[in-house]
């Protein structure tokens, strides 16, 4: 992976990841000396999954102040998933 392909993947890792935070750290508004300093660090690969198995964890091994704590934060998110995640987490 180029660093122009790793910066664009990192900028778009965030955007999805970070955009429905609070604070939202988007790699647009870390500036260019410091994305290229950080950059230094990472390196980007391709990888093609050959198998997929399927995990039921949802913050297994938490206290419950915890888990209750995640799924309330879940709740609060825009995003659809985080939402139906919480649900499970609910149900489990």
């Amino acid at each position: 992976m180029t660093d122009d392909e790793l910066y664009e993947h990192l900028r778009k890792l965030t955007f999805k990841y970070e955009k429905p935070q609070k604070c939202p750290m988007l790699v647009e508004n870390m500036g260019d000396e410091y994305m290229k300093n950080e950059m230094k660090g990472a390196f980007g690969i391709y990888i093609f999954p050959t198998e997929i198995s399927i995990v039921n964890k949802l913050s297994q091994n938490r206290n419950e102040s915890d888990f209750r704590n995640i799924i309330k934060e879940l709740e609060e998110s825009s995003d659809g998933n985080s939402q139906r995640i919480a649900e499970k987490m609910r149900n489990l």
